[in-house]
């Protein structure tokens, strides 16, 4: 093993990971991915009674762009024509209806800025928000509290391990789902991360030598 001619490196590789096995890859939790654990006419309803604007309020990673996703059906089925816009965009796209992602983002000053324009547009719009954005000249209606409980998350979490198998378990999303303070998202990159930790031992290969011939000295 200490012959300066001859070298031998024992490895062990691993699989790198598949997006198509881990049940929690972004690819099947993103928004639009896992479907609204929820009732979408009712806040349907609420904005045609709010002359076709409003707000959904909840906190990070509780689900607003999830709901904003499950929208687009029951609004066209209303007549409407909605397009899904990032807050950043000034684009109002090929619709009469606004379905704002990220609006929570904005300063609270470019919030209402965005809002007198789409309300000068004349658009319909449903916008997130962290907080309630309150006016007392126009204000806009909370037509949907995103506030995820246990029951939403064993939903979740069976809906996406259905066809993929995983060690990881219901229990464990349930913890993460405490520790997190109710964030969705990090509670599925804890889960993506838990089960690559642990499926890593069955996509590791054996140990294998390779052997680097050196020159010898004389």
């Amino acid at each position: 093993m200490n012959d300066p001619a001859t070298r031998k490196d024992f490895t062990h590789r691993a699989a790198p990971p598949s997006r198509e096995a881990n049940p929690f890859a972004t690819c099947w939790t993103r928004p639009g991915a896992l479907p609204w654990c929820g009732d979408t006419s009712d806040v349907v309803e609420k904005l045609r009674t709010a002359g076709w604007r409003g707000q959904v309020v909840g906190p990070h990673g509780s689900g607003k762009s999830t709901l904003l996703h499950a929208l687009v059906e029951p609004l066209r089925r209303a007549g409407r024509r909605p397009v899904l816009i990032d807050s950043r965009s000034d684009q109002c796209g090929a619709g009469d209806f606004l379905l704002i992602e990220a609006f929570e983002r904005l300063p609270r000053r470019e919030q209402r800025r965005c809002v007198a324009a789409w309300r000068r547009a004349g658009v319909g719009f449903v916008a997130t928000t962290h907080q309630a954005l309150s006016s007392s000249i126009h204000p806009l209606r909370v037509v949907a509290q995103t506030t995820p409980d246990p029951s939403v998350v064993v939903n979740l979490f069976d809906r996406l391990t259905e066809r993929r198998p995983t060690p990881v378990t219901v229990g464990d999303a349930l913890a993460s789902f405490a520790s997190r303070a109710g964030d969705l998202r990090e509670v599925w990159f804890d889960l993506y991360l838990l089960h690559e930790d642990r499926t890593r031992p069955a996509r590791t290969h054996d140990a294998t030598a390779a052997y680097l011939v050196m020159p010898c000295r004389r």
